[in-house]
């Protein structure tokens, strides 16, 4: 009877051992398991856990639970570490926890399956690349609670059509929708002072974007090869332009500088063949280099008078460029590669009468076949 008594004892301990971990795959070290085929970080001490990047990619429909329960001990899933799912192209979707306080940079990168997100109510900041590459995505829901966006959130995301930035956000991130080659349209909060570099760079499919009246800064190459953008109002609230922020626009007809610019960027409107006119603002002072590169719609432009220098290539390839007016006495420093040779041998330079002997006796002024005093 004692030897039975001792069997059952036996068999009830290794029952006891058994069911707590009866839903583990896998467990590596102190603080590391799977549970359900998805890979966790644990904080015993806290009882947290953090869904962190398995052994494999993620396939089909992912639910994240609220909770897992490893050795007898519960923890509450309240983040999703950075890269968790990166390269699961064949996750077609994903569940979170409202719980979830934060998600990591990369998160989903690449998840190319995806086609929808919603997320928790408690997050407040959008990691950098976030849903890079996430070339199937049409649609993230997020509350009002978003205060900021990394770099890259959505770069590369090729399906994305439309999107409304939150109103919260102040900046356009760096690279935020480069390459979201059909997104048509993008709404800017009234709010917003930046817009970043590359941050909307390669976007094929944009055809117009309203930029806010309080944007004091756009970045270099912010919507370099936007091809199918026709018109831009930069609005005098901007006092810095980076370099080539038009570059390879090349539907761009109708185009703006803000008033109180001091300098032209170089390749500004570089590639920019449509375009047919341009008003460059009294208070430039320099024209960089490659500005107006290959703007073959344009016909005449007016240099004015502050002007002191203007790039190498600046007019180069302007094919229609037939008429160049200078408004200084003095002549503004160029290279010989400044103007198109079409430019310097067919156009007309039209200077001031008082200005006329200087031009003529300029080493590269006086190039230009015709210069015509007024």
């Amino acid at each position: 009877m004692k030897k039975k008594l001792q069997s059952v004892l036996l068999i009830v301990l290794l029952l006891g051992m058994v069911v707590p971990v009866c839903a583990i795959d896998f467990k590596f070290g102190k603080n590391k398991a799977i549970i359900d085929g998805i890979a966790y970080q644990i904080n015993i001490k806290k009882e947290t856990a953090t869904v962190v990047k398995g052994n494999e990619p993620y396939i089909g429909d992912i639910v994240i639970p609220e909770k897992i329960t490893l050795d007898s001990i519960t923890c509450y899933v309240e983040e999703i570490g950075a890269g968790a799912f990166s390269g699961s192209s064949g996750m077609t979707s994903i569940a979170l926890p409202s719980i979830i306080t934060k998600i990591g940079a990369e998160a989903f990168k690449g998840c190319s399956s995806l086609t929808s997100v919603t997320i928790p109510a408690k997050i407040t900041e959008i990691a950098s690349g976030m849903f890079e590459d996430c070339s199937s995505l049409t649609e993230v829901i997020f509350t009002a609670n978003i205060k900021k966006m990394g770099s890259g959130v959505f770069r590369g995301c090729s399906s994305l059509e439309e999107y409304t930035i939150p109103a919260t956000i102040k900046e356009v991130p760096n690279a935020m929708f480069k390459g979201c080659t059909n997104l048509r349209s993008i709404t800017l909060p009234n709010g917003l002072t930046g817009i970043g570099n590359n941050a909307f760079a390669e976007c094929r499919s944009l055809e117009n974007i309203d930029i806010p009246r309080g944007v004091k800064s756009i970045d270099r190459d912010a919507f370099n090869g936007c091809s199918s953008l026709d018109s831009i109002d930069v609005p005098n609230s901007v006092a810095y332009l980076g370099t080539s922020v038009f570059e390879d626009c090349s539907n761009l007809r109708v185009a703006n500088f803000p008033s109180g610019i001091k300098r032209v960027p170089s390749g500004f409107f570089k590639n920019c063949a449509s375009l047919e006119s341009i008003s460059i603002p009294n208070s430039v002072k320099d024209i960089g280099s490659d500005a107006f590169y290959g703007c073959a719609s344009i016909t005449s432009i007016v240099i004015p008078v502050a002007v002191k220098s203007i790039g190498g290539d600046a007019f180069d390839k302007c094919a229609g460029l037939v008429t160049v007016k200078v408004m200084g006495a003095i002549p503004p420093k160029i290279s010989g590669s400044t103007f198109a040779k079409s430019t310097l041998m067919e156009g007309t330079l039209k200077v001031r009468s008082s200005a006329f002997i200087a031009f003529n006796q300029d080493k590269q002024w006086k190039k230009f076949a015709f210069i015509q005093p007024e």
